[in-house]
């Protein structure tokens, strides 16, 4: 019996051990940790990382007393002891915790929040069937507010847009049918980036809406939009949220806030759950680009296979031999004739 690991992204030796460790505590306990084929089928798959070429493992360790065909296939993603808080996973971990939830909006807002009753991560909005959903980072709700927080580590193509689209998707799934628009909470969307998002080299960008006719009228609509930009952290005043934007910066713990976050970072590196679930959301979500890519290279195919059966009916070669020639049904260069007639 055979272990095959298969791979295709950069090697690393550190990589590689750390895998056939990870891999022998889930033979250990005789886990079926994901498989494509379902869970009737018996053999364990693994996904991590590697380089572009294949290793068999002979009359190992890891096979004594296992009675399963296992193939570990090897994907791209961080490394565990690599994460930091501004990586989403990591971030969306350790937001889970009440009091540094609490704390980090606090410190970041310069407000006293007395208590939350909601706290998700990931959470999905979608109002209506055929509208656009959204995936929220970490969504919290107090007795009179909510919270959206978001971490960007690469610059989107529309920061102020999706902010525009965030509140309004917040606001209609907040406001129940039948109930007063003076019921909506004060509602904070909170972007923490790690790039300058509008090149004036500020730590803090705050949006509110404003009269354009007079700076001092102000519509209370009790939204407010913040941007921050670690990059600046230099530049702010405030001491604690220094202290936050330069560990969300350099991953540089100075304060007893930052170096609590930063010991819940490391425990959870640790926790063998957090691994456990971490090397799950990465096999889903490299499922589904590698789905998407075969779908794409698949109807890249048959589009090009069309235009080729487009090109030779101009040439009037029999059905039959185009065909042949783009292996498309007969019926479909049927249609094509027709469609072009038409």
């Amino acid at each position: 019996m055979n272990i095959v690991i298969r791979s295709v992204a950069s090697s690393g030796c550190e990589q590689i051990r750390m895998a056939i460790l990870f891999a022998k505590q889930i033979l250990q306990k005789n886990l079926t940790f994901f498989s494509k084929n379902g869970p009737k089928k018996s053999f364990l798959s693994i996904l991590t990382i590697w380089n572009n070429s294949e290793f068999r493992i002979r009359n190992s360790e890891l096979l004594k007393n296992i009675t399963k065909k296992v193939r570990i296939i090897f994907m791209p993603f961080k490394p565990i002891e690599e994460l930091t808080f501004t990586d989403d996973f990591m971030f969306n971990a350790v937001m889970k915790n009440k009091e540094i939830c609490i704390g980090l909006l606090e410190r970041l807002l310069e407000i006293k929040i007395a208590d939350i009753k909601y706290l998700e991560v990931q959470k999905s909005l979608k109002p209506y069937y055929n509208s656009k959903g959204v995936r929220l980072d970490v969504y919290v709700q107090g007795s009179d507010k909510i919270f959206d927080i978001e971490v960007q580590t690469y610059k989107p193509e529309n920061l102020a847009k999706r902010m525009r689209y965030y509140q309004g998707i917040i606001d209609v799934d907040s406001l129940q049918r039948g109930t007063y628009y003076t019921e909506l909470k004060q509602s904070f969307i909170i972007f923490i980036c790690t790039f300058d998002p509008f090149g004036l080299n500020l730590p803090m960008y705050s949006f509110k809406n404003k009269c354009l006719q007079s700076d001092k009228l102000v519509l209370e609509d009790e939204t407010l939009k913040v941007v921050f930009n670690t990059q600046s952290f230099n530049k702010e005043n405030n001491l604690e949220r220094k202290a936050i934007l330069n560990y969300l910066y350099n991953n540089k713990a100075s304060t007893d806030f930052t170096k609590k976050i930063s010991t819940l970072v490391e425990d959870l590196k640790q926790s063998e759950k957090f691994k456990g679930e971490y090397m799950m959301i990465n096999i889903r979500d490299y499922e589904i680009a590698d789905r998407a890519k075969k779908e794409g290279i698949q109807q890249g195919a048959e589009q090009k296979a069309i235009e080729t059966a487009k090109n030779l009916l101009t040439l009037n070669l029999s059905l039959e031999q185009i065909a042949q020639a783009t292996s498309l049904p007969l019926e479909k260069i049927q249609d094509l004739q027709n469609q072009m007639r038409n």
